[in-house]
């Protein structure tokens, strides 16, 4: 009989607990599980935005809130302009996916289905060919445009990179002439919308030592002259030369290549040589992706 009482006693309070609220340091709780750190609560009715600062709730649909008795989320917390610690996280375990983070105007944390696109780059050779004084020619890298072209490094690496997303290649391009470059046959680079970092390595020799010899090297965007470089050297001796820029592309995939315009002679490009077993570059086009 004393059994039977004892289980009827738990059986109400554990069916007045279901459908009750329960507040920790308030005696006016105002969700399914409500914490009042500081008890600094009202004794009745709702705490201030003040007094929510250091509250805990769990309302009917399970969100749960810190900082706020009006959770929108799962787990909605109002930092009142602080900062959130994690801290001792694990590190990912190597050859795992993974994916970052971002966070909308409301706040709502998501998780992002951007691939991050900084560090991407291209690597190609430019073609060995000598380039006609007095006249604007295209900058060709038809012949190193493929990892089979480019072959390995003498290390062994693969002479040709191009990890940039969606970036690819048209060679044997025959253009008319756009705002400041001629109508040519040249190869071109195709590039999403995003910030870049645009080199060229240019090795090569004036095929006459005089102090007339001098180049432009243009980098043409969309058919449009974008920048320029003007480089000289009196000497008919190999030497290297630079050109670097930054290309902002915004709205839609834009082509990019590039002319040279000796002076004074011709100019010849060296591109490969093959040191021991593999090819080394010289004369090379370097793009990063920075954004």
């Amino acid at each position: 009989m004393k059994s039977t009482f004892n289980i009827v006693i738990i059986l109400f309070f554990a069916t007045t607990f279901c459908f009750s609220q329960m507040g920790v340091n308030t005696p006016a709780p105002v969700g399914v599980f409500h914490v009042d750190a500081s008890k600094d609560n009202n004794l009745s009715g709702l705490p201030t935005d003040v007094q929510q600062q250091n509250d805990i709730l769990i309302d009917s649909l399970g969100n749960m809130g810190i900082g706020t008795i009006q959770p929108k989320k799962k787990l909605h917390v109002n930092t009142r302009s602080e900062s959130i610690r994690l801290e001792n996280l694990s590190v990912l375990p190597v050859n795992s996916s993974a994916s970052g983070l971002v966070i909308d105007e409301n706040g709502d944390v998501y998780k992002n289905n951007t691939v991050s696109v900084e560090g991407q780059i291209i690597r190609i050779g430019i073609n060995k060919s000598t380039y006609p004084m007095n006249i604007q020619s295209a900058l060709r890298f038809s012949d190193h445009s493929t990892f089979v072209q480019m072959r390995n490094a003498p290390n062994g690496a693969p002479n040709f990179i191009n990890t940039i997303t969606d970036a690819y290649f048209v060679t044997n391009d025959t253009l008319a002439a756009g705002t400041g470059s001629p109508s040519r046959v040249t190869d071109r680079i195709i590039l999403h919308p995003g910030v870049y970092k645009i080199q060229v390595r240019l090795t090569g020799n004036f095929t006459t030592g005089i102090p007339s010899n001098a180049m432009f090297l243009k980098c043409i965007v969309n058919n449009n002259e974008y920048s320029l470089v003007n480089l000289s050297n009196t000497s008919a001796q190999a030497s290297t030369y630079y050109y670097i820029d930054y290309i902002n592309i915004t709205e839609r995939d834009q082509p990019v290549d590039f002319t040279l315009a000796p002076s004074g002679s011709n100019f010849v490009t060296n591109s490969s040589s093959t040191p021991g077993e593999g090819y080394s570059y010289r004369s090379l086009i370097l793009i990063q992706r920075l954004r």
